[in-house]
């Protein structure tokens, strides 16, 4: 089947299976796309291409042949577009943040690097508490952050290096600043704040499962990522 033949079949079908078919065999298109805003911004190529697949279904659901324009030039406009929008939701927009909620998070994470230069780890919500914040509002402001990933660990707790820590650990911390969300926030609850998995699992509205997996997959990448910087 060619792919004209194909494109029209699931126009007339909408056939799963066959829309996934055609997915796979542009899916040079969306790596192509992925690429480019790879070189642009610091999400991982990785988790470019899965939205960018999602884009490109997208496009394929909406492509009609009858109307004669190029499959291309009408899939590749909403591969970019589903970047953006994730890009936007999700990744580096702070003017989305109100500056009272970066000021006090700014604060919270200011103190708790100060106790990690002592070898002491202080609970964030505890540092938050002391400096007068309730939960509530902390839990408010963790959610803001959580949400756009340049008011938290990166331009926080993991962005300045305490004076006389471990070669070893600076490059793990440095790599999980570069970790998207939610992998980053999951392991940071976890494994740098000591917090349950029942209360992470709260905190980034996941069921137990989804949390063991996004865990799982944010230590599997950051090993990768280790061992690809031992190996140079």
């Amino acid at each position: 089947m060619t792919p004209a033949t194909a494109l029209t079949r699931y126009r007339a079908e909408q056939s799963p299976s066959l829309r996934n078919a055609i997915a796979t065999q542009n899916d040079g298109l969306a790596k192509e796309v992925a690429h480019r805003w790879a070189k642009q911004c610091s999400v991982p190529f990785e988790d470019l291409l899965q939205v960018a697949r999602i884009g490109l279904l997208k496009g394929i659901e909406r492509y009609d042949p009858a109307r004669g324009c190029a499959f291309s030039s009408l899939v590749v406009p909403y591969i970019h577009g589903e970047i953006q929008h994730f890009l936007r939701d999700y990744a580096w927009d702070l003017g989305k943040v109100p500056r009272g909620a970066i000021e006090i998070n700014s604060k919270v994470r200011a103190i708790a690097r100060r106790w990690q230069a002592k070898g002491r780890v202080v609970p964030l919500h505890k540092i938050a508490a002391s400096l007068g914040i309730s939960g509530d509002r902390w839990r408010e402001i963790e959610e803001i952050t959580t949400r756009h990933p340049l008011t938290d660990l990166d331009s926080a707790a993991l962005a300045a290096v305490p004076d006389g820590e471990d070669d070893r650990i600076t490059q793990l911390r440095r790599e999980l600043a570069r970790l998207p969300n939610p992998h980053r926030t999951a392991l940071r609850l976890l494994y740098l704040e000591g917090r349950s998995p029942a209360e992470v699992a709260a905190t980034l509205k996941l069921c137990p499962a989804e949390l063991e997996q996004i865990a799982a997959a944010g230590l599997l990448r950051l090993k990768t990522r280790l061992e690809a910087n031992d190996a140079h």
